[in-house]
């Protein structure tokens, strides 16, 4: 066996039945048989007198993968006396350059790639007239071997380049280009409402008592803001202070809406005798809550303190929301069925219904042009929904069906995030804000509750086995 053969038969397994000669010999033949070769391979123009072949050579040129066989590659190619001459170090050269990709193709490959050439020059010229589509092949190959050869590393474990160059995960681990959650806190019983600042993530748990806590995003130790309050429930933050709501369910009377310093120190009490205190927002101004007084009601008070003002009574209040102008609300009765989505001004005035009918709404979020939230449907039975509406007014339109008990919503520039609160199947997912196929960004072991977003990465509560956790966004 010569050397040629000994090289082809390592390289596909089997041998061709067709006498290797040395690429010397060969060169006469391949200039008769392939002269227009380089008009059809792109990387034999980017670089014809080079004995190191580009990688994405032999998968695009039909040619190269029949001489491949024969290891005459580098004279098909133009390599010309000194690439030829080469000996043992070209073919090594060729081989440290072919990957289990390219010989994959090489064996599937071999038997019409030899047809292709055994034609002659004239069936080789006229595959030139497919150029275009063949560079255009070579071209997208080059693109991806040169962004690894850049510095992006492994994409399928590294967590800097997780899935693609340049994907972070969020201080997380890197499994099979995904990008794994990371645990903020845990170890309580109940986790509820969550907001962000530029540097911590705060949120409000029910241990029975409850308390408020704060931790850094980028992981640290939990610090405790506030305690011994009976079930709170929402909260929001603004640069100075954190703003919370306590439920009070075994004690109507001492539902209230409180605030902390984002770095702890005197709790203060914004409105008391709140019943059923539940969601919360703050603008620059005003904070904003949802109460039962008198079968639901939107209400608001100066940040500083002064009387609440009432902005709508709602019939069942559920989540809360806002914007420079109005305040975004959902509202359900008892059943959960014929619920509402409705805004108000902030400065009061007429509501206006922005979608009803709805199954069970619940979270929402809001940009500049629609209102995205959540049905949870009957709950447990796989017919929620994540929805959108235009703030102006208009037909509802949806995200995403079939999901199972959606809860709360958040929301960037490109995407649209929602945690699925079944415990034993709970899921963070988020799709294209015009709709698309969700993706599913994590799996956590305990229902997700409250979700909320900064530039890189999702965070999220979990009401059962009560927990904060982060993922990098998709």
């Amino acid at each position: 066996m010569t050397a040629g053969e000994a090289s082809v038969r390592g390289r596909s397994g089997r041998n061709t039945g067709r006498a290797c000669v040395s690429p010397r010999a060969r060169r006469s033949e391949s200039a008769s048989r392939i002269p227009d070769h380089r008009e059809v391979c792109f990387a034999c123009r980017v670089a014809p007198h080079s004995a190191r072949l580009h990688p994405s050579h032999r998968p695009s040129c039909v040619a190269c993968i029949a001489f491949a066989i024969c290891a005459c590659i580098v004279q098909s190619c133009g390599g010309g006396d000194d690439a030829a001459s080469d000996g043992g170090a070209t073919e090594g050269a060729i081989d440290a350059t072919t990957d289990a990709t390219t010989d994959a193709v090489v064996d599937a490959r071999i038997t019409d790639a030899r047809d292709t050439v055994e034609t002659g020059a004239d069936a080789t010229r006229d595959a030139s007239a497919d150029a275009p589509t063949l560079d255009a092949a070579a071209e997208a190959d080059a693109t991806a071997n040169d962004a690894s050869d850049s510095g992006c590393g492994d994409t399928m474990n590294d967590p800097q380049n997780c899935g693609r160059c340049g994907h972070g995960c969020c201080g997380g681990a890197c499994q099979s280009g995904t990008c794994q959650p990371v645990t903020l806190a845990a170890g309580f019983t109940y986790a509820f409402g969550l907001s962000l600042d530029p540097t911590n993530a705060y949120f409000v748990t029910d241990d029975n008592p409850g308390a408020v806590f704060r931790v850094p995003m980028d992981g640290g130790p939990v610090t405790t803001l506030a305690s011994g309050y009976n079930q709170p429930y929402g909260l929001a933050v603004d640069p100075a202070r954190v703003y919370f709501t306590v439920a009070a369910v075994l004690d109507p009377d001492a539902g209230a809406v409180m605030a902390v310093p984002v770095d702890g120190g005197r709790v203060t009490t914004i409105a008391s005798n709140q019943l059923y205190a539940g969601a919360i927002a703050v603008d620059s101004t005003s904070v904003y809550w949802m109460a039962d007084i008198d079968g639901g009601a939107v209400l608001k008070a100066p940040i500083g303190g002064g009387a609440p003002t009432l902005l709508a009574m709602t019939g069942g209040s559920v989540h809360i929301a806002l914007d420079a102008t109005n305040v975004y609300f959902t509202t359900a009765d008892r059943g959960g069925a014929n619920g509402t989505l409705v805004k108000v001004p902030i400065g009061g005035g007429a509501s206006t219904v922005l979608a009803s009918g709805l199954h069970n709404p619940l979270g929402m979020a809001v940009d500049s042009t629609n209102v995205y939230f959540a049905t949870s449907g009957n709950g447990n039975n796989g017919d929620g929904a994540v929805m959108k509406v235009p703030i102006s007014g208009g037909a509802t339109s949806v995200i995403a069906s079939g999901q199972w008990n959606p809860y709360y919503v958040a929301v960037d520039a490109t995407w649209v995030y929602w945690t699925n609160g079944i415990t034993g199947a709970a899921t963070v997912r988020a799709a294209p804000l015009a709709g698309g196929n969700p993706v599913t960004i994590a799996t956590p072991l305990n229902a997700g509750y409250q979700i909320a977003v900064d530039a890189t990465c999702v965070y999220w509560t979990s009401w059962s086995g009560g927990s904060v956790m982060k993922v990098a966004k998709p």
